[in-house]
């Protein structure tokens, strides 16, 4: 006959400061004998058991199972009487501890003892008063022991938050878990120091950047003006456009047209040796023809005068 299913037990912290791990808890020899307790009494010889529990699963992290009571015992029927009005609801596991873990990838807040990873199921209980710090029985040597300040912390320790916190950090920076605070805090300085080093390189190579790109755009609108596409009053607008948006401004210019200067309406002389320009600045003055004429005419002085100038190769 199918009983009221009960939450037997999930992986929730419980008011003594520690929780169990579903998935580690043993239920096969409970199986053979799964009796059914009143508040773990057992050691009362005028409280027997009070039923058995059937089809225990594991489902969304938690024991379930259902309770079967037995109505010939007199007390079992009262209490069966309170669970069928919903007067009873809740039920509590009787353990014995096989594994703890400190690990604090496993701790929840709350979390004050080390999370139970493995443990074999000896009886559950049906309990009047859940969440308390008897809604998890501990067996030991078939008697029932108390979490205290005592010995019995061996079997499921007091969280030392100190030592966890510094075995979290120890591992986050690549340490072994038991390695000590002055090792932890040199490796931090070490950390310190290259993070330091870092921002003073970054620092450096964005300052050559700048550099660079400035040096960049004033090469951009030196060429606009020298080929007439702009006057040298329009020369700081157009770098800082182009500080902006090298591309665009690029394109801007490129689409503008030179504008001839007067002098340019005169038919120049061929530059001669005698006359011929000693930097980029002097090809620049002679008018934006007469560039064109040297470049097309005498590549190689064109270049030497460029690269002089902008310290860079030009493709002619």
């Amino acid at each position: 006959m199918a009983g009221t299913r009960f939450k037997v037990s999930d992986e929730s912290v419980n008011d003594a400061g520690f929780r169990i791990l579903t998935e580690g808890i043993d239920f096969t020899s409970f199986i053979k004998n799964p009796v059914m307790l009143w508040r773990h009494e057992r050691y009362d010889s005028r409280l027997l058991p009070i039923g058995r529990w059937e089809n225990l699963k594991i489902e969304n992290g938690a024991l379930t199972a259902e309770a079967v009571l037995d109505e010939f015992d007199p007390f079992a029927k009262q209490i069966k009487s309170k669970v069928d009005q919903g007067f009873i609801n809740a039920c509590s596991i009787g353990i014995q501890v096989l594994e703890v873990s400190m690990d604090p990838e496993l701790m929840l807040p709350g979390q004050t003892r080390g999370t139970v990873t493995k443990c074999v199921l000896l009886e559950i209980s049906l309990v009047d008063i859940p969440g308390n710090k008897n809604s998890v029985r501990l067996y030991k040597d078939d008697k029932i022991i108390a979490l205290s300040a005592g010995e019995d912390n061996a079997i499921i320790p007091i969280i030392n938050k100190h030592q966890i916190k510094m075995k979290s950090i120890a591992l986050k920076l690549g340490l072994p878990e038991n390695a000590t605070e002055e090792q932890i805090l040199q490796e931090i300085a070490v950390l310190q120091n290259e993070k330091q080093a870092l921002a003073a390189e970054n620092l450096e190579l964005k300052n050559k950047e700048t550099i660079a790109l400035k040096a960049r755009a004033e090469e951009l609108v030196n060429e606009a003006i020298a080929a007439c596409r702009i006057t040298a009053d329009k020369k700081e607008s157009f770098v800082k456009l182009a500080l902006s948006d090298y591309e665009s401004t690029k394109a801007l210019l490129e689409a503008i047209q030179p504008v001839k200067r007067p002098t340019e309406m005169v038919q120049r002389k061929p530059v001669s040796l005698s006359t011929e320009p000693k930097s980029w600045d002097d090809l620049v003055k002679l008018g934006r023809k007469e560039l064109e004429r040297v470049k097309l005419e005498q590549p190689e002085l064109y270049r030497n005068l460029y690269r002089e100038k902008y310290k860079r190769e030009v493709n002619i």
